[in-house]
């Protein structure tokens, strides 16, 4: 297959118009998957009737291992981290073909992949993560994603914003004080927010490392100071 020069969409689109079989694996050139990465992803995929799963990886810098990163493993964690973070390292998900009859990538610069996950959650598929690293991802001071900072954050908060919204359709207190958050972030409108997202963990059966991780990302986006940031994130987490 040959692309039109047009970029990185452009040629993820092509592959996915011209994918012929049950399922869609996604890897990229410099990174390593493991012997048994497509078998087992495979099986997770059928044994738990999903519709995408990716996994945990290795991260590598000059062919030595640097760290290892691990995403949300359930639906339901997932899509709840969908509200602030991107759940899946891209490289290494495999997912059912026939879900992108209707979904393609969004001509975004960057975090086209945010998107595509957000856009599969709005339409009720279901996702999961292998807690295991069956990927080696190869990290490099040029990569698309360390570059241009401040425009990926600037395209991740769009994105977010608009799967909170949906979420907010049934969940209008969570999209109330997040909305309120973002103008006013005081420690009562904090702590209003907090017990919507208690609410909405229990509902969704959230992990409690998810929900942690969303704590402390709506506090660190706040403008508060940072010893009552730590104060609060105490207080409401002492109980996890």
């Amino acid at each position: 297959l040959h692309g039109d020069g047009s970029g990185l969409v452009a040629a993820l689109n092509i592959g996915l118009k011209n994918a012929t079989g049950e399922f869609i694996a996604r890897m990229d050139a410099d990174d390593i998957s493991l012997p048994t990465r497509f078998e087992e992803q495979w099986d997770y995929l059928i044994d738990n009737k999903i519709d995408l799963c990716g996994t945990s990886y290795e991260m590598i810098y000059k062919n030595k291992i640097v760290g290892r990163w691990d995403g949300p493993e359930s639906d339901n964690d997932i899509k709840c981290a969908l509200l602030f973070m991107s759940p899946f390292a891209h490289p290494s998900v495999m997912f059912r073909k026939k879900i992108t009859n209707n979904i393609r990538y969004s001509k975004y610069k960057y975090g086209e992949d945010y998107k595509f996950w957000t856009d599969l959650a709005i339409k009720g598929l279901r996702m999961g993560n292998i807690n295991k690293p069956l990927l080696k991802y190869r990290y490099h001071s040029e990569q698309l994603s360390s570059s241009n900072i401040p425009e990926l954050r600037k395209i991740t908060s769009k994105i977010s914003r608009s799967y909170l919204n949906y979420v907010g359709k049934k969940n209008k207190d969570l999209l109330k004080y997040f909305k309120l958050y973002e103008k006013n972030s005081s420690p009562e409108v904090f702590l209003s927010l907090i017990n919507c997202i208690k609410i909405y963990k229990e509902k969704k059966n959230i992990g409690d490392h998810i929900y942690l991780k969303l704590v402390r990302s709506i506090l660190f986006k706040s403008n508060l100071p940072s010893l009552k940031i730590f104060f609060l994130y105490r207080e409401y987490t002492k109980n996890i």
